[in-house]
């Protein structure tokens, strides 16, 4: 299988991953385990010392959504966000009510 292609950032403590991918057979959402984990790795997220990042992602059509994480950072799903502006999608993945609600839970508060 192909593997995505993507590039990624950290902007205001958010780890953005943005679709390079444009015509390839796989796209980041089909491959965001594999991508996440190339993430992390890269930027040496302390995986088992530090809560889950903020991630959002933008797909193969300029469309930002965010992550969400389990306590030892894999893929939980997405939950949307659906903007085109990165510095939008930032700031809504900071305030997010959905990933909020999610983290209580995971995190069994």
């Amino acid at each position: 299988m192909s593997r995505a292609k993507y590039g990624f950032e950290v902007v205001d403590g958010v780890i953005c991953i943005v679709d390079q991918g444009e015509g390839f057979a796989c796209t980041v959402t089909n491959d965001i385990e594999m991508v996440l984990a190339e993430v992390l790795e890269a930027l040496k997220w302390p995986v088992l010392e530090r809560k889950p990042p903020i991630v959002i992602y933008c797909d193969s059509e300029g469309i930002y959504d965010g992550l969400l994480l389990s306590p030892t950072c894999y893929f939980d799903g997405f939950y949307s966000i659906n903007v085109r502006e990165g510095y939008l999608a930032r700031e809504i993945a900071k305030s997010s009510l959905a990933r909020k609600a999610y983290e209580k839970k995971r995190d069994g508060e």
